[in-house]
């Protein structure tokens, strides 16, 4: 047998098969493959690749020489390796150039006949081979929807039926910013999910051929029901016109790309996300990022700041002490998660209508001195008023944001006050219920009752108690009309209270707890803080409370009312 030299793949720089006329050429660029014939795009690399391996495993199993043929021309007819439409497959590489002529099946067994140019003689291999050889271009077509080499993109725009739903440009952080109709922030997570999806949908059949015109008005394509552009500046990366919807397949639509002239068929699912209104491209987050607060605050009447001083939060008004880094951390996570349910106004003309004249609350959020961000919640909307108007003082529109968000956000300095100690900061318990009232008082770490000498607190259950109090960490609900509340959760009937009073160098002198009775599995108490007279409403777990209920043997009965939402 005539020696049989394989190629290497990774020498090969170019692909060109053909048969009674070219039918396509691959040329390998910049370690990627493209097709250069008939088309100009992408190749699918691992079908060429596939190829280029199978080509380089080629075994010859017989060989016929030039004297064994002669001059027999049945012989030669049956090989086929001199018809017109005889495949060719040219390789061009850093090796050498080599063409291989591919002719019929073996009449028996699993063989196929082929010819190197160049040489008299016939081999004959495997047919498996003829498998990884492609029937027509589309076969190596990169059958990506768009194929991005780059990431340098900047603008991008959307049109729908003929009419601008919006352009937005990129920002140097890498987030998106609408520029038309409106300068507004976009929702930068949805524009880059656009973007993969688009990256990784795939084409489900291609249509025209390279020579034909693509007909617009047969394919609803003029106007297209949506068309979407990406760009360098003015340079199209990408350009995606959806049509209509194949007669043959109503979950398929047309879908042309005028950068590369190219009509395919593809998931319908492409127009659910280019036909969305342009509400849906816009961010609803009404603060994009808390990441650089350091100081936040709510304007006056009852208002606060407090600033970070490394791991440790301060108040700087109306007190100067510490505030509760978890509380503030949680005030911070309730404004990074607000989310606009409505996009009212783009332009608010008339601050009165939407209660911004007298803002409920005002809150600014800070990095050092620059302000951040100023947000305004007005009135609430009408008729339902589950939510309330909200505004950026930077930003000229308005929105509505849930109602209930006004109840988790801090309205007093107290809500975030710095709360924790520990036992031995505390110096005396005072106990009352229903006209009883017994007095522990801390001396020396030990624990008496300074009313009897003889009634032996248990100390180590009081200072588990303290222990677990002064742990504690819970949301803190400003108290608007104590006087209904204090009926709705029983707190006079049950009349029992304990008070904690601290020695010096604890953040609080005093902590005056009123319990409730029972929402579910927790405790309701009206909690007050060193002399101020504004209660805030608490939901405690049992255990803090444990000392209340062993000491005087009389837990709060469970309430025979509703639950009620948090004041």
């Amino acid at each position: 047998m005539a020696s049989f030299s394989t190629i290497r793949p990774d020498d090969v720089q170019a692909i060109e098969i053909s048969g009674a006329r070219p039918l396509l050429r691959v040329e390998r660029t910049n370690s990627l493959w493209h097709l250069t014939y008939p088309v100009r795009q992408l190749a699918q690399a691992a079908s060429v690749d596939q190829f280029l391996d199978s080509l380089a495993e080629l075994k010859p199993e017989g060989y016929l020489s030039a004297a064994e043929i002669g001059n027999d021309s049945e012989l030669q007819k049956s090989f086929g390796l001199e018809e017109p439409d005889t495949l060719r497959i040219s390789i061009q590489g850093r090796g050498g150039n080599q063409i291989f002529k591919i002719g019929n099946r073996a009449p028996l067994g699993t063989r196929f006949f082929f010819q190197r140019i160049g040489e008299s003689g016939v081999f004959s291999a495997n047919q498996q081979f003829l498998g990884v050889i492609p029937k027509s271009f589309n076969e190596w077509r990169d059958s990506s929807l768009i194929h991005l080499t780059e990431t340098s993109y900047d603008r991008m725009e959307l049109h729908q039926r003929g009419n601008l739903a919006f352009e937005a440009v990129r920002l140097p952080d890498k987030g998106w910013q609408l520029k038309r109709p409106l300068s507004a922030r976009a929702d930068t997570a949805r524009l880059q999910a656009l973007i993969h999806y688009l990256q990784t949908a795939r084409v489900q059949e291609f249509l025209e051929s390279p020579e034909s015109v693509v007909d617009k008005d047969t394919y609803g394509l003029n106007p297209p029901v949506a068309s979407w552009i990406l760009r360098r500046g003015t340079n199209v990366l990408a350009h995606l016109q959806v049509g209509a919807t194949s007669p043959d397949d109503p979950t398929a639509r047309y879908v042309y790309r005028p950068d590369t002239d190219v009509l395919v068929l593809a998931s319908a699912e492409i127009l659910s996300l280019l036909n969305l209104p342009l509400n849906s491209y816009r961010d609803r987050r009404l603060i994009a990022s808390i990441q650089e607060v350091d100081q936040f605050g709510l304007a006056q009447p009852d208002g606060f700041l407090v600033a970070r001083q490394d791991t440790n939060w301060n108040f700087l008004s109306p007190i100067s002490t510490a505030a509760s880094p978890p509380l503030v951390q949680v005030q911070l996570d309730i404004f990074a998660g607000i989310e606009i349910a409505e996009f009212v106004n783009d332009v608010i003309t008339d601050l009165s209508r939407y209660g911004f004249d007298q803002p409920q609350r005002e809150y600014t959020l800070y990095r050092q001195t620059n302000i951040l961000s100023q947000i305004q919640f007005g009135s609430s909307v009408p008729p339902e008023n589950v939510l309330v108007y909200a505004r950026r003082l930077d930003e000229p529109a308005v929105y509505a944001v849930p109602r209930s968000i006004l109840t988790q956000l801090a309205a007093s300095h107290l809500q975030i006050l710095e709360t924790a100690f520990a036992p031995e900061q505390v110096a005396r318990i005072e106990i009352k219920q229903r006209g009883q009232r017994r007095e522990l008082v801390q001396t020396g770490n030990v624990w008496n009752v300074p009313d009897d000498p003889d009634d032996l607190p248990l100390d180590e259950a009081i200072e588990e108690t303290l222990l677990r109090w002064g742990q504690l960490v819970a949301e803190r609900f400003l108290v608007d009309n104590p006087e209904r509340l204090r009926e709705v959760y029983k707190i006079d009937e049950i009349a029992h209270s304990i008070t904690l009073i601290f020695r010096s160098g604890a953040n609080l002198r005093r902590w005056h707890l009123e319990l409730g009775g029972r929402v579910g599995s927790r405790l309701v108490a009206f909690s007050y803080f060193d002399e101020d007279p504004q209660p805030v409403q608490l939901f405690l777990p049992e255990n803090v409370v444990g000392l209340l209920l062993t000491q005087l043997n009389a837990p709060p009965p469970r309430l025979s009312v509703p639950e009620v939402s948090p004041q």
